[in-house]
């Protein structure tokens, strides 16, 4: 009835999920004071508080990682995981530098267009995901979500603070 745990899998699995949470955390390090430069901004009604942001991200990078996971358990060789791959690591390294852009660098405008290529690469590698893995392609619209809210906050930062940052 149940197979047997693979050690392999496991590891497999355990590497899959660090990658988007490192790379999570890694950008947060290199901007700096997030929660200062956020609450020092005039902020929109619908904000939420800082608190938010590090649970939100926490589980969607963990989803990420999960949805990784079910892409590559079966092998690199299997049709479209390296396409698939190819796109997850451009989603990620978008997402990295995000952060810098918006909080460390002041460019709000300039991180409203990225993050708008955010979304299109998220939607693509859901796509992908979902062509080889359901539950992978499925696993990525709570972030697909999520970056729709930023979109909308980042579209009300821009109107209330401009380029003051």
């Amino acid at each position: 009835m149940f197979k047997a745990i693979n050690g392999k899998k496991i590891i497999t699995f355990i590497i899959c999920v660090a990658i988007p949470l490192a790379v999570g955390w890694l950008s947060t390090l290199v901007t700096g004071d997030i929660e200062g430069v956020y609450t020092s901004m005039q902020q929109p009604s619908f904000a939420p508080p800082p608190i938010v942001f590090p649970i939100v991200w926490s589980i969607l990078y963990t989803l990420m990682g999960i949805s990784l996971y079910l892409v590559v358990k079966d092998g690199l060789d299997k049709p479209g995981v390296r396409d698939a791959i190819f796109y997850f690591a451009v989603s990620l390294v978008l997402n990295f530098f995000w952060t810098p852009v918006f909080f460390k660098w002041g460019l709000i405008l300039f991180a409203l267009v990225w993050l708008v290529f955010m979304i299109i690469f998220a939607i693509i590698t859901a796509y992908k995901f979902y062509n080889i893995n359901k539950l992978a392609g499925i696993l990525w619209i709570p972030y697909i979500l999520w970056l729709l809210f930023a979109l909308a906050l980042n579209i009300a930062y821009y109107n209330l603070n401009g380029a003051v940052l």
